[in-house]
């Protein structure tokens, strides 16, 4: 079984595999459940860019009141209901932005640029947490921001969001809510901590290179 790249040339299916994302699978059943809100948001005189910043601030807010209170554990709950949330929320600004006539460059890397400090913000939380090392944390968030990066490069190059996985923004929320409700249970964090940290790098990495590979492929395949 074989898919198509951007090239043209088809790609092995370990290959699609790898490249894939939660988000394939959520993405349409998100969709048709937030098109109703959506609806009533542009009805109302809401922009999709307006949401994409109320995401963006409610990140900052929730990584702000976790780390300020890293010392009780049960704070980290708050990750995965933000997570959750969040994930609800870029599915309805995608929503108003592509069905609803309010797609735009300018939407499109406010989107990015949101992903990205969101994400750093956000899994900063975790360097509070013994026995994480901070500077593995730092280094799976700054890979976090990469990945979101190059998917900014997507629209500078390509003219197109880069979405290739496998570890984009709907499959680290569940890694990294998976985490957090670990922590905010109270169990001790296992010495297995860094293994798992390297894990995220890895595919991270691996994403990074992905989505930086297709922006590069799109971008030769546009007409000059």
């Amino acid at each position: 079984m074989l898919a198509s790249s951007a090239r043209g040339q088809s790609r092995p299916l370990p290959g699609v595999i790898l490249a894939g994302t939660s988000l394939t699978l959520l993405k349409p059943w998100l969709k048709s459940a937030v098109r109703p809100a959506a609806r009533t948001l542009v009805a109302a005189g809401i922009t999709a860019n307006q949401v994409t910043l109320m995401s963006l601030a409610g990140s900052l807010a929730v990584a702000w009141i976790v780390a300020g209170g890293s010392s009780n554990r049960a704070m980290y709950l708050l990750l995965p209901l933000w997570l959750g949330l969040r994930t609800v929320l870029a599915a309805l600004d995608g929503t108003m932005a592509i069905e609803f006539g309010q797609k735009s460059r300018l939407g499109g890397a406010l989107n990015e640029i949101g992903d990205l400090v969101s994400d750093v913000a956000l899994i900063a939380t975790f360097a509070a947490v013994a026995p994480m090392n901070p500077g593995l944390i730092m280094l799976v968030a700054a890979l976090a921001a990469g990945v979101e990066g190059v998917g900014l490069l997507g629209h500078l190059v390509g003219k197109t969001r880069r979405l290739e996985g496998p570890f984009g923004k709907c499959d680290r929320a569940i890694a990294y809510s998976g985490l957090a409700v670990w922590i905010a249970l109270g169990a001790p964090v296992p010495q297995m901590a860094d293994p798992i940290c390297w894990m995220f790098a890895g595919l991270s990495a691996v994403t990074l290179s992905n989505r930086g590979l297709e922006a590069l492929d799109a971008h030769a395949a546009s007409p000059r």
